[in-house]
C-alpha cells in the first residue's frame, strides 16, 4: 500500500491559516439557467456565513460554474486558503448525504484521508504474441492515468504451420520472437512498478505469452502479480473477468494492509479505549513527542469524544495543563484532533473498520 499518502497535507497544517472547505457532489446543479442553481447558492451562502473571505468564495463559485455541465456525479473535496486552491480531489465511492461548506482553522480532512488510503496504484498489462497494452490506474478512478500500446516483432510470427522436420526451425524462431516481445513488455512494466510505486500488477492475454511475461519480471513485480489467461485484446472480448479480478485483488490488498497495521499496533504499546481523556493520553503523548509512525482510528468508536487542538507543536493535548504554552485553537472532535496532530508530525493515518482494533479500542498507534 502507498506509504503515507498525506505528506502534502503536513505543509498545509504546519503553515496554518484558515481554510474554506467544500465537500459536495459535482455538478451541484443541473444547467438550466444562466445564474447559479439552488445548491450552488446554498454552498456559497454557507461559506459567507462561516466567514470565508470574498476571494475564497469567488474562486469556489468559479469552480462550481466550471463543472456545471459535467455529466457524471462525483463527490469532490475542495480546500481554499487566501483565495488559492490548495486541494481539489474527487472522492469516488464516497456516500454523501448532504453538501458541506465552511470556513475553519481546523478543516475536517478525514473524508480525504479515507479516500486516499483506498487509492492504490496498479498496472494492467494485456499481452499478446505481437505486443500488448499497458495501462496504469489509481484505484477508485474510472479511467486510466496512462494507456500505452507496444508493438513487438511480427516477422514470421505466424509462419509456423504444419508438421514435419521443416516445422521445427520456424517454431523455434517464432518462440524466440514471442520471448523477445514478452521481455520488452516485462521490462516496461518493471520500470513502471518502480517509478509509480505500484502495488498490484495484473497480466492477462494469451496464456503462453502471460507465462513468458511472468518469467521475465523482476522479483518485486512477481511479488505483486496476479494473472488471467484470457485474451481481452481480441475483437469482441469482454472485460468482465478482468474487472472482477482487479476488484477482488484490490479488496484483498486493502484488507491485507489493514490487517498488517492492526497486527503491528497490537504488538506495541498504545492501544487505548476512547471512554475518557485518561485512556487516550498515551496516544496524545506519543503524538506530542512525534514518535508515531502510523495512527489507527476507529471513527465510530471515537464518537463524540473531544481533545484540544493546538496552534502549533505539540499540536494536541488531552488537558489544558499539557499544552506546553501553545495556544488552544479549540476543543475538537477527537478523530479530527488526532488526525491533524498525526499529519503535522509526519505520521500516516489509517481509518479502520469499526471493532477491528485490539480489545475493540477506538484508536491505536505504531511507533516510529
Amino acid at each position: 500500500m502507498p506509504r503515507n499518502p498525506n505528506e502534502d497535507l503536513a505543509e498545509l497544517v504546519n503553515t496554518g491559516g484558515s481554510f474554506s472547505r467544500v465537500l459536495a457532489g459535482f455538478p451541484v446543479d443541473l444547467v438550466e439557467a444562466a445564474r447559479p442553481g439552488p445548491r450552488a447558492r446554498s454552498i456559497t451562502r454557507a461559506l459567507e456565513a462561516a466567514g470565508s473571505p470574498a476571494s475564497d468564495v469567488t474562486l469556489i463559485e468559479g469552480i462550481l460554474a466550471e463543472h456545471a455541465e459535467d455529466r457524471e456525479q462525483v463527490p469532490r473535496f475542495l480546500l481554499v486558503r487566501d483565495g488559492k486552491l490548495v486541494i481539489d480531489e474527487f472522492l469516488f465511492g464516497n456516500d454523501m448525504h448532504s453538501d458541506e461548506a465552511g470556513y475553519d482553522r481546523l478543516p475536517n480532512l478525514i473524508p480525504l484521508i479515507v479516500q486516499r488510503q483506498s487509492m492504490v496504484p496498479y498496472v494492467v498489462l494485456e499481452a499478446s504474441a505481437g505486443g500488448g497494452r499497458i495501462r496504469t490506474f489509481l484505484s477508485g478512478r474510472e479511467h486510466s492515468d496512462s494507456d500505452e500500446r507496444m508493438i513487438g516483432e511480427a516477422e514470421h510470427l505466424h509462419e509456423a504451420k504444419g508438421g514435419g522436420l521443416s516445422h521445427r526451425p520456424h517454431a523455434h524462431h517464432t518462440e524466440e520472437i514471442w520471448k523477445r516481445n514478452a521481455s520488452e513488455l516485462a521490462q516496461a512494466v518493471n520500470e513502471l512498478i518502480v517509478r509509480n510505486r505500484v502495488h498490484l500488477l495484473v497480466v492477462t492475454g494469451d496464456p503462453h505469452v502471460v507465462d513468458l511475461v511472468a518469467a521475465a519480471l523482476t522479483a518485486p513485480a512477481k511479488a505483486i502479480l496476479v494473472t488471467l489467461g484470457s485474451d481481452t485484446l481480441a475483437a469482441g472480448a469482454s472485460d468482465e473477468q478482468l474487472d472482477e479480478l482487479v476488484s477482488t485483488s484490490l479488496a484483498r490488498l486493502r484488507r491485507t494492509h489493514q490487517e498488517d497495521v492492526i497486527s503491528r499496533a497490537a504488538m506495541q504499546e498504545g492501544v487505548d479505549n476512547s471512554g475518557t481523556d485518561h485512556r487516550l493520553q498515551p496516544l496524545v503523548h506519543a503524538l506530542q513527542q512525534a514518535t508515531v509512525d502510523t495512527l489507527l482510528l476507529d471513527l465510530e468508536a471515537l464518537g463524540t469524544h473531544t481533545l484540544l487542538a493546538l496552534d502549533g507543536p505539540p499540536w494536541i493535548a488531552a488537558v489544558p495543563s499539557e499544552t506546553f504554552g501553545t495556544a488552544i485553537v479549540e476543543s475538537a472532535p477527537a478523530a479530527e484532533a488526532l488526525t491533524r496532530a498525526a499529519i503535522a508530525t509526519g505520521a500516516e493515518v489509517t481509518v479502520v473498520e469499526h471493532g477491528t482494533l485490539p480489545d475493540h479500542a477506538a484508536a491505536a498507534l505504531i511507533r516510529g
